[in-house]
């Protein structure tokens, strides 16, 4: 089953896809999004800015958000527009799974067959599609985020469970050949 996941706004809203790699152990990360937290968070932060973090980039008060969520920052790959939270600086991230080089057989950057639009594809090993079908089942509706370097690098919504194959459309050409670029870091093969 081929999902399209599409970048789109609506009523300020932008849904886009997140992605993270964890750099100790490789591998990309598939966090939900709290999005209640994430609010709170944000206008907790937008109110305290020099009294959020420490210098070493730590909560000062970590019990602003629940103890089993996470803060990361959002990083800006040049277009505001798909942020789908509102442009937010950070999000609350809880349960992830982790796709690695095992589980993300292929990757490829196309242009999409009506609109001409450049698009990414990333296909998944039978094993990598039932985590990643299971995750996204359990999860449809809800935000989703994927993270590189501990940072966010873009957010989508869940619209139904995905397995097999996950294209990703709706950003400029540079930007779709920078995930591309995210997700070969964890793919065996070297594809164009």
């Amino acid at each position: 089953m081929k999902i399209i996941i599409a970048f789109v706004i609506l009523s300020l809203t932008v849904f886009s896809f997140v992605f993270a790699q964890n750099a100790e152990n490789g591998g990309l990360y598939f966090h939900i999004v709290d999005e209640e937290e994430t609010q709170a968070f944000n206008d907790f932060y937008n109110k305290n800015p020099s009294s959020t973090f420490d210098d070493n980039g730590a909560l000062i008060n970590p019990h602003i958000v629940s103890p089993d969520v996470i803060i990361l920052g959002l990083f800006d790959m040049g277009r505001q527009k798909n942020n789908a939270m509102g442009n937010p600086d950070f999000a609350a991230l809880r349960t992830g799974i982790r796709l690695d080089k095992n589980e993300i057989t292929d990757v490829r950057v196309e242009k999409h067959m009506m609109s001409g639009e450049p698009i990414v594809t990333f296909y998944l090993s039978p094993e990598g599609g039932e985590l990643f079908f299971n995750h996204t089942l359990r999860n449809a509706g809800r935000l989703m985020a994927v993270v590189f370097e501990n940072q966010i690098r873009f957010i989508a919504r869940i619209t139904s469970p995905i397995r097999d194959a996950v294209t990703i459309q709706g950003f400029e050409e540079e930007e779709t050949n920078r995930i591309a670029d995210l997700l070969r870091t964890v793919s065996p093969n070297d594809v164009n």
